[in-house]
């Protein structure tokens, strides 16, 4: 994973990318398995333990979470630079 220039890393932390479904937008991160996507109230059971209901991953949640905010702050950034690239 290629991270985004240290001078780029403000512009993740800006009002323009917040709610736009990148780092900042929480929503499910600690619902969804990060393996296949899959996303259920039931995949977490309490506090500490994520089971995915569809696939069988399991993962300590917190570390689900953190692999799907990470897998959005990649997506973000690739989609941010992709003019770029194109240019």
């Amino acid at each position: 994973m290629e991270l985004p220039p240290a001078r780029d890393v403000h512009l993740l932390q800006g009002p323009a990318f917040r709610g736009t479904g990148g780092v900042r937008e929480p929503r499910h991160t600690s619902q969804r398995c990060s393996a296949c996507g899959h996303i259920a109230k039931k995949n977490r059971p309490d506090q500490a333990t994520f089971t995915c209901t569809s696939c069988g991953f399991a993962e300590h949640a917190d570390v689900n979470a953190a692999r799907n905010i990470a897998a959005r702050g990649v997506a973000g950034w690739a989609v941010s630079h992709a003019a770029d690239d194109a240019a």
